[in-house]
């Protein structure tokens, strides 16, 4: 939140007749819209300094959700040796099938065709 300055404001102001106002108009090139950059005058970034100042108890970050996870970790090491060498490894996963890979070879019984 401290680097939360107006010198470190991004502004974006939208609107559809925005573009007549632009003294120096560039065009963004996928999809044509105009658009300016300009720095923030002095008066806009007091304004913001004094906002900054005040006092707004109901802004404020959010309680901790613990259902949020913070460990990405996605096999931790005790769990891979739980892991058998020779278990099949999935190598393509779709919506209708699944290839596995495994160095085990097993002999499968085969179907039989009537």
């Amino acid at each position: 939140l401290k680097a939360l300055t107006p010198e470190n404001v991004l502004w974006m102001i939208s609107s559809p007749t925005y573009g007549e106002n632009l003294a120096n108009p560039k065009t963004e090139k996928w999809y044509g819209t105009l658009y300016e950059r300009v720095p923030l005058d002095d008066a806009r970034q007091n304004q913001l300094r004094t906002a900054l100042a005040s006092d707004f108890p109901e802004l404020k970050l959010p309680e901790i959700n613990d259902m949020i996870a913070t460990d990405f970790e996605l096999l931790s090491e005790d769990l891979q040796s739980c892991v058998p060498k020779d278990a099949p490894q999935c190598i393509a996963l779709t919506t209708t099938s699944a290839g596995t890979f495994s160095t085990k070879v097993t002999s499968w019984p085969r179907p039989l065709l009537q």
